[in-house]
């Protein structure tokens, strides 16, 4: 079953939901990605594409805890852990789908595009906002940033999510990193880390 470890723990996954904003200002942009989409360290990214490119965009995620609705506002004490959400898609594929009014989720809920790290306990974390951000493609660093610098605030992210869909235990809500994306080609070895959070170590294949 789809899953995300925390020490020695193994929890089974719900939903990924993230969000992200296109547009400085703009209104939060909310898709889910499934379960099935989850890969873990070392395994191996595979593009069902011919494209030879693919994108991604790094998440600062939450592991819930416990159950939130519209009843139930969903708070930073909600949450069980941090970790980290690479989320991986066809750029030109999802231009099309966003140019059509389509939902995104065939383009970015696709099996393996969705690694993860390891989750830390909320108690180890600290702050969640004082945390380094970095992104390694085949060796060579390609982002160095900060758990500052998010899209959204992480409580204004989980009651946005939690006005519209419960959020239940195994849920991991990911919001995006700013500057945090950038372009994927077959065999690149990719490492993107939180520190004191996660890291997410992948190899991207060639299509089948």
């Amino acid at each position: 079953m789809p899953h995300f470890i925390q020490g020695s723990h193994r929890f089974e996954i719900g939903k990924i939901v993230c969000v992200e904003v296109k547009e400085e200002d703009g209104p939060p942009l909310v898709f889910i990605k499934p379960a099935t989409s989850v890969v873990h360290q070392d395994d191996e990214v595979v593009s069902p594409t011919d494209a030879g490119e693919l994108s991604f965009g790094l998440f600062f995620a939450m592991a819930m805890g416990e159950r939130t609705g519209s009843s139930i506002r969903a708070k930073m004490s909600s949450v069980l852990g941090f970790g980290m959400v690479v989320d991986i898609y066809d750029q030109e594929e999802l231009i099309k789908v966003m140019e059509n009014g389509l939902p995104w989720e065939m383009v970015k809920g696709k099996d393996t595009f969705c690694p993860i790290s390891e989750f830390t306990p909320s108690g180890d974390i600290g702050d969640p906002y004082g945390h380094e951000v970095y992104m390694e493609i085949n060796g060579k660093e390609m982002l160095r940033s900060s758990t500052r610098d998010l899209q959204m605030n992480l409580e204004d992210a989980l009651h946005h999510i939690s006005k519209s869909m419960t959020l239940s235990p195994g849920d991991i809500v990911a919001v995006k990193i700013k500057e945090g994306e950038g372009t994927l080609h077959a065999g690149d070895e990719i490492e993107a880390g939180i520190s004191s959070v996660g890291i997410v170590r992948n190899r991207l294949g060639s299509p089948p």
